[in-house]
C-alpha cells in the first residue's frame, strides 16, 4: 500500500503517514527503500523478533 492508500483508509493525510513511517524507520523498526516511484516499508527483524517476544508474555500473562 502506498501513503495515499493508507491515508484513506485511516482519514488522515499522506505526509502524516510518511512522518509516522520515518519516526518508525529512526527508531530501527522498519527498513524503508525506494522502488521506482514508491518507498516499500518492511520491518525489521529485530523488530518482529521483539514483537513475537511481547505477545508470548502477554499469553502467559493473559493465562495465569
Amino acid at each position: 500500500m502506498t501513503c495515499g492508500d493508507v491515508a484513506s483508509l485511516q482519514g488522515i493525510t499522506p505526509a502524516t503517514v510518511s512522518h509516522h513511517l520515518k519516526v518508525l524507520a529512526d527508531a530501527g523498526l522498519i527498513k524503508c527503500q525506494r522502488e521506482g516511484p514508491f518507498v516499500i516499508s518492511r520491518a525489521t527483524g529485530r523488530a518482529m523478533q521483539q514483537y513475537m517476544r511481547f505477545l508470548a508474555r502477554m499469553s502467559r500473562h493473559k493465562q495465569s
